[in-house]
């Protein structure tokens, strides 16, 4: 009888220690198994963007623009703007590079925790198709190999109007 309670009690510890070994593991490396799913995660997207662009064309004139503001591994930003007014126009382009220290993600990062756009998945399409016209396009890569984009032919939730005027406004700024 004694046996069988050595046994079953030695049986409860070893239980008890795989318990306790896997508790302490799991909360060491708790920011390894986060799922993202939405507001109120531990790692929010937005705080770890290291790209975005704005591209806008398409339409018949030719008219195109594009935008893009770039981390790069030493922290410095690189800034690239061009634009065409019409289809065989002389194009402007501007690049620039902002150092670690100057915080030109920041605005991005407060426009996008601002609206979700991180967080809202696929988009339906609108179906109404207006041939000929530009569109424009939002892109934004967070996480190092996590991408995202809104095109303005997207249906945006309520909280996305502005998206594009606001990320456009502020990469254009810095030029």
């Amino acid at each position: 009888m004694i046996k069988k309670i050595i046994i079953a009690a030695v049986i409860i510890l070893v239980i008890a220690g795989i318990i306790t070994a896997a508790a302490v593991y799991m909360k060491k490396h708790k920011k390894d198994y986060i799922i993202l799913d939405g507001p109120g995660m531990v790692r929010q997207p937005h705080d770890f963007i290291d790209y975005c662009s704005y591209s806008y064309g398409g339409g018949i004139e030719g008219e195109s623009e594009h935008i893009e503001l770039t981390r790069h591994s030493d922290g410095s930003y690189k800034y690239s703007y061009s634009y065409c007014p019409y289809n065989g126009g002389e194009e402007t382009v501007i690049e620039k590079t902002f150092s670690d220290f100057e915080p030109v993600m920041d605005e991005i990062r407060e426009i996008c925790k601002r609206t979700g756009v991180l967080t809202w998945g696929e988009l339906p399409k609108s179906e109404l198709l207006l041939l000929d016209a530009p569109t424009a396009t939002v892109f934004f890569r967070y996480f190092d190999n996590c991408f995202y984009s809104v095109n303005s032919d997207d249906i945006l939730p309520e909280k996305g109007n502005g998206i594009f005027s606001d990320i456009y406004d502020y990469l254009k700024s810095l030029k």
